[in-house]
């Protein structure tokens, strides 16, 4: 549970929509099943490239917080 407000939630997907270059989130209509939300391809590549980041940086903090010899 993310405690936000469900038209905040959706003001902040629609914000990053408008910055990448491609939307990232893609609304499904409501019906039957309710609707929802579909990540897009470009949207699956964001997060993928975002774990690539934090892996990275995780790396680096390691390796400088070694320099500390404590």
């Amino acid at each position: 549970e993310m405690k936000m407000a469900y038209r905040q939630a959706w003001q902040l997907v629609e914000e990053m929509n408008q910055r990448a270059e491609s939307p990232l989130v893609e609304k499904l209509l409501g019906g039957k099943g309710g609707g929802g939300a579909k990540l897009t391809s470009a949207g699956e590549n964001a997060i993928a490239v975002f774990y690539e980041i934090e892996n990275r940086i995780k790396e680096f903090a390691k390796q400088e917080t070694q320099k500390l010899k404590f």
